[in-house]
């Protein structure tokens, strides 16, 4: 009945430790020769089992970074890639996690997404990265290898995307590690002039503090 069910959820982070299922939900997101519903679905429980902090380090304790990244990775089908991308964004919030994440080249995959021309794994992709950028190895990772695609992505027509990118470009700008990278492409001062005008007291505060 309805309120087994409610007793069951308020249940499932102990559950999910206990009885065997976080190592069956890894698996699960691992096998590339699983059904892609299947793998979905996996990467969808995994992404709301993971905001509670205990299940999240659990989680990253068995090995479930290493599934991430590779179900993030080109090889997945897109929606798995996409709710692997908000899973990392979640376990990037928990404290101590975020460098553990960078630590197992989960970045690699994050940046390879933004160039997606599917939305939401884009939108998915930015704010996972947007969540580990606080470390200077994701930062310089993101300015070697996703800097043209960045650029590009401050001028995407979706706000949700252009102020999200825009964001990150003002981070790397501001940052030591990632500056003169970013500084050498011709793009990159344009791009943030018009972060600048745009009609919004955040995106331009956003871009004085880089400038």
């Amino acid at each position: 009945g309805a309120g087994g069910g409610a007793d069951f959820t308020s249940r499932l982070p102990v559950a999910w430790q206990t009885a065997g299922l976080l190592k069956g939900v890894i698996a699960l997101l691992d096998a590339p020769q699983a059904v892609a519903l299947l793998r979905t679905a996996s990467a969808v429980a995994t992404k709301r089992m993971v905001g509670d902090a205990a299940c999240a380090e659990a989680f990253v304790n068995e090995g479930g970074l290493a599934a991430l990244r590779r179900a993030c990775g080109s090889a997945a089908p897109p929606a798995t890639q996409e709710q692997s991308a908000r899973t990392l964004g979640n376990l990037a919030c928990h404290e101590g996690l975020a460098g553990r994440l960078v630590d197992a080249g989960c970045v690699s995959p994050l940046v390879e997404r933004l160039s997606s021309d599917r939305q939401p794994l884009v939108e998915a992709a930015l704010c996972a990265i947007s969540n580990v950028s606080d470390n200077p190895e994701a930062r310089v990772e993101l300015v070697t290898r996703g800097l043209p695609t960045l650029l590009t992505l401050c001028a995407h027509d979706a706000s949700a995307i252009h102020l999200q990118a825009s964001w990150l470009l003002c981070l790397l700008a501001a940052s030591a590690e990632s500056s003169k990278t970013l500084l050498a492409d011709a793009a990159a001062l344009p791009a943030m002039f018009a972060h600048a005008r745009r009609p919004s007291d955040s995106a331009q505060e956003e871009a004085a503090w880089a400038l």
